[in-house]
């Protein structure tokens, strides 16, 4: 409901008939449970939005992608997923503290939400570590993604730090994939990036 002041507030309403001197009655009650609601809605983000960037967290990425793996089973579409970290971030946080490298994640999320598309998922899977669920029509399509993101990044200026560069492992849904097959494939595909000398986007076979 509204009220006279044009705030809304939730309410709930509670309604029966009796019997009252020989006649039917309605009684009723109506409680404000605004507080109650917001109190949901609270728990509700911390289940499924990081604190940090407000991006998705890990759990709600890994029901975005059962989802979209399902999806893929059953109509036969198509999806990828990136999953990236910043190079040497553990030596950012020692020589410039914690509160820098919160704002530096803080604004890379920012350029990441301006690289990909409204249909892309983006989630922090933890510490410095992210992931993308994109669905493709063409392969190139998440390599040039991957390519965009990690060039943004390399070409931003970060205040306190300047230069943070990113390493990249995109793999792609192949029939029969759990979300712990595809998952590795990115994994050691990104391995593969920072073993071969980071700052760089490597495609899983």
């Amino acid at each position: 409901m509204v009220t006279g002041t044009g705030k809304e507030r939730w309410i709930e309403i509670t309604s029966e008939t009796i019997m009252f001197k020989g006649k039917y009655c309605g009684i009723g009650s109506v409680i404000d449970i605004t507080d109650r609601k917001n109190l949901e809605e609270n728990l509700r983000k911390l289940a499924t939005v990081d604190q940090l960037t407000g991006i998705y967290n890990r759990y709600a990425f890994e029901k975005f992608l059962e989802e979209e793996i399902n999806r893929a089973e059953r109509y036969g579409s198509g999806f990828s997923i990136i999953m990236f970290d910043i190079d040497n971030f553990k030596d950012v946080n020692d020589m410039y503290g914690h509160q820098v490298g919160d704002r530096i994640l803080k604004e890379l999320v920012n350029i990441v939400r301006n690289s990909i598309r409204k249909s892309d998922i983006f989630a922090r899977w933890g510490g410095e570590e992210f992931m993308i669920l994109v669905p493709i029509k063409e392969k190139q399509d998440a390599y040039r993604i991957a390519e965009k993101i990690r060039s943004e990044i390399e070409n931003y200026r970060f205040d306190s730090v300047g230069k943070v560069t990113v390493s990249i492992g995109v793999s792609f849904y192949k029939k029969g994939d759990s979300i712990k097959t595809i998952i590795r494939r990115a994994d050691t595909a990104l391995y593969q990036a920072k073993k071969s000398g980071k700052n760089m986007t490597v495609v899983a076979d």
